[in-house]
């Protein structure tokens, strides 16, 4: 016993072995370690638990590093996270991967699931980093930041009363998540920095599995030094009809490669004076250094037949008080010489769209390179609607 140290959860008999069944011994070590609150230490192996892992207050879980160490669920129904952190203050996870295991799991969910089925799931908790973290192969969301309900009273005026907040992830992987990879819904104060998402593969709900989704009820969200590959969208900024939209955006140095859509902002049904009216939430965008490269659509995610097509670069819609700087577009492969990524496909529309209710948008420092899109006389390279925009 290393009272104020840490203990291994080999300690409390977990194999890691890939093959036995570490549940019962990972539990033990979990109410031993919170109860105490110390560390619990994942040396190198692969861990096997049909109820996943779920850290409590104060305490730290850690590895051995990406790959090194990894957590897999087997069995468990659609609403079993491989990792769970619900309703707890000040956890600290790191150096592991989180595994899913969707396409090797005996017990395939079948039925839709109530936002749960993640890699990574923390829910009404606050205080929570993940660093060095890799979210991989989940039924839904490969990490998902959310409060007690996505949508409270079907109203698009009423925020979650139990939000989670002040969450950091830093230099994590999110992949292969069938709905969005990194998620945020009804939470405020949020950290995003030196992340990679990559190869959504969707299926879940089609055509929405973005690389980063910030969504319904989140607020105050920082991120930084972010890389989308190859989704649906490389950022959607979006909240349904029914909930109140993402406000008070702040991103920097955000890089989106080989997606439908590169970066994109929408409340959806609110698109202006003719069409659904104006939204009061969705407002304060504002990105310093954005990339958008070769929009493409994946061949990794499934998506409807007639997505044949990438959409545009960069698609606003919906909101006010939008301002981005410093943004440099790539219609063709300039961006990408030694090949590294799919080359790119002829846009449907022109690279940037401001449409449908924005209102209030600026763009200060804008390159486009390339001629790849569907050319059109009356649309042109950056398209405004009439009556979207007051300047």
């Amino acid at each position: 016993d290393r009272l104020g140290d840490f203990l291994s959860v080999k300690d409390f008999g977990a194999k890691g072995d890939g093959v036995t069944d570490d549940t019962i011994a990972i539990q033990e070590a979990e109410s031993y370690v919170s109860s105490r609150k110390i560390r619990l230490y994942f040396p190198t192996g692969v861990y096997l638990t049909s109820q996943g892992i779920k850290p409590k207050s104060n305490t730290v879980y850690y590895g051995d590093g990406i790959d090194s160490t990894i957590i897999r669920l087997i069995n468990g129904d659609n609403e079993t996270n491989a990792c769970d952190v619900f309703q707890q203050d000040t956890v600290l996870i790191f150096d592991m991967t989180i595994d899913g295991n969707y396409p090797n799991r005996t017990d395939v969910p079948t039925v839709p699931f109530s936002h749960g089925g993640c890699a990574l799931r923390i829910k009404e908790s606050k205080n929570i980093v993940a660093i060095r973290v890799k979210a991989t192969n989940p039924f839904a969301h490969s990490i998902d930041i959310n409060g007690e309900r996505y949508h409270v009273d079907y109203n698009p005026e009423v925020w979650s009363p139990n939000p989670s907040s002040n969450v950091w992830l830093d230099q994590c992987i999110a992949e292969k998540g069938r709905d969005d990879n990194i998620t945020t819904h009804q939470c405020h104060d949020i950290w995003i920095t030196n992340c990679l998402s990559k190869d959504p593969l969707g299926g879940y709900v089609v055509n929405n599995n973005n690389c980063l989704e910030i969504d319904d009820g989140s607020r105050n969200i920082f991120v930084s030094n972010f890389v989308g590959i190859g989704g649906y969208s490389g950022v959607q900024i979006k909240g349904h009809a029914t909930t109140p939209a993402p406000y008070n955006i702040n991103m920097a140095n955000i890089r989106c490669i080989n997606n439908y859509i590169g970066f994109e902002c929408r409340h959806t049904s609110f698109y202006g004076a003719s069409d659904g009216g104006f939204s009061s939430s969705a407002r304060g965008i504002t990105v310093d250094g954005l990339t958008i490269v070769s929009p493409a659509v994946s061949d990794t995610w499934l998506h409807d037949e007639t997505i044949t097509a990438p959409s545009c670069a960069l698609f606003i819609r919906s909101y006010d008080d939008v301002q981005f700087s410093n943004v440099r577009i790539y219609t063709d492969n300039a961006g990408d010489k030694a090949g590294d990524y799919k080359a790119p496909q002829e846009l449907s529309f022109p690279p940037v769209r401001i449409i449908g209710g924005a209102r209030n948008v600026l763009i200060n420092g804008i390159a486009i390179n390339g001629a790849n899109w569907v050319k059109s006389d009356t649309l042109g390279v950056v398209y405004v609607a009439e009556q979207s925009t007051k300047n």
